[in-house]
């Protein structure tokens, strides 16, 4: 019984590993992608972009990067145009590589690759 709950919680525990930010600061943005609430994440992704207060931070613009990756990558988001969602991951991901640069206190680029690299697979 103990190796059962061992084993069923590091596979919880590497689950959310591999979907984390790491460093992030923004805990609303990471359990909405958690979660699977894609869209309330990109909502609040950008809502933090627009805000005077957090535009400069990196974390919001890769969150909204990952989910249009998401939404590029699931068939079942057919509403959206394929060519909008992967350019509009681009962008942001752009962005929070500008940013990332730019900010002296913390590098987000360099903890969290794998995004960006599975962006440039697509």
């Amino acid at each position: 019984m103990k190796k059962l709950i061992l084993t069923f919680s590091l596979i919880i525990l590497s689950i959310t590993v591999n979907c984390q930010v790491v460093g992030g600061k923004y805990n609303d943005l990471f359990d909405n992608f958690i979660l699977g609430e894609y869209q309330d994440c990109l909502y609040d992704a950008l809502k933090y972009t627009e805000k005077d207060k957090t535009r400069r931070e990196t974390e919001p613009y890769l969150y909204a990067s990952m989910v249009y990756m998401k939404f590029y990558s699931d068939p079942d988001y057919v509403e959206f145009d394929k060519d909008d969602l992967l350019k509009d991951a681009l962008k942001y991901a752009a962005k929070f590589v500008k940013y990332d640069e730019k900010d002296e206190e913390s590098y987000l680029l360099s903890q969290n690759l794998e995004p960006i690299v599975e962006l440039r697979k697509l």
